[in-house]
């Protein structure tokens, strides 16, 4: 007894392919986010480092500014 499977290997390749093109997709799509994302935060990260970060570069800026947050206190 012989059976033709050509159909089904036929249907099995075709829905491989689909898989395989539908799985890549969703791999870029997820590296793209994840990309996005990282981005996003770390541009957010700098603008409040900018906003709450103090340069100080002398010791009476230290002084000056240790006097500011103990009276804030």
């Amino acid at each position: 007894m012989f059976f033709n499977l050509t159909p089904i290997f036929e249907n099995f390749t075709r829905y491989a392919a689909i898989s395989l093109l539908f799985s890549l997709l969703a791999t870029l799509l997820v590296i793209d986010l994840v990309d996005y994302f990282k981005k996003r935060a770390t541009k957010k990260g700098k603008q409040l480092r900018n906003k709450y970060f103090i340069n100080i570069n002398s010791p009476l800026q230290l002084f000056f500014y240790s006097k500011l947050i103990k009276s804030s206190f």
